[in-house]
């Protein structure tokens, strides 16, 4: 009976070690699933299905028709995957004030960021030109693997709703992105701001014609 309990108590202990270690810790979940979509990540590895717990470290990656949906639990942003795109979401500790912030790596493909809910946190996206700090914003995130003029890929922004800040991962230039503009920021540096929509109607049309075919 000793031997049964000092077992148990061992099992316990590795279980309560293995939740408590931030590579498993669960930070996203799926609200919607379709098509060719799966994780490989340290907890998990596989398809993902509506329901699904999304955990920290996860690169997820949707296929030529695929088309995923997930809400991360910390600032309660919803994030929108389309086919032939590639992610990676995890969390990570503010050196300053010690908060939690959750952070989603752009690896390819078209993203959009809804983060509707109005709170204080923080949500970073990177992307292979820039990243983007934001609060409580809407916007689209599409990396662009073809030649522009004289860039080999590139990463288009537009802010559907709200305010986001970006900055050229190498130039480090910053550009402050309000409602309807879009810009272009390149591998080499570069910052190029074209006109997107001239008025609230537009912008949520274009937002729909987006969205229809899923």
């Amino acid at each position: 009976m000793k031997i049964i309990r000092k077992v148990s108590l061992v099992v316990l202990t590795l279980c309560c070690a293995i939740l408590s270690n931030s590579k498993y810790e669960n930070i996203a979940f799926c609200l919607n699933s379709k098509g060719e979509v799966v994780r490989k990540g340290i907890a998990r590895n596989g398809k993902i299905f509506k329901g699904d717990v999304i955990y920290n470290g996860d690169k997820i990656i949707v296929g030529i028709d695929g088309f995923l949906t997930i809400r991360n639990i910390h600032e309660r942003s919803e994030i929108k995957i389309f086919k032939n795109s590639s992610i990676k979401v995890s969390t990570r500790k503010n050196r300053t004030n010690g908060e939690k912030e959750f952070e989603v790596a752009i690896l390819g493909g078209r993203v959009i960021v809804d983060k509707n809910e109005l709170n204080n946190n923080k949500l970073i996206i990177n992307s292979p030109s820039s990243n983007v700090f934001l609060k409580n914003s809407h916007f689209i995130i599409n990396c662009v693997d073809k030649p522009l003029f004289d860039q080999a890929s590139y990463c288009v922004f537009t802010s559907i709703e709200g305010n986001i800040i970006v900055e050229n991962s190498k130039s480090k230039k910053l550009l402050f992105l309000k409602n309807g503009e879009t810009i272009i920021s390149t591998l080499k540096g570069d910052f190029f701001q074209i006109e997107t929509f001239r008025d609230n109607e537009n912008i949520k049309n274009s937002f729909k014609e987006v969205l229809r075919s899923f």
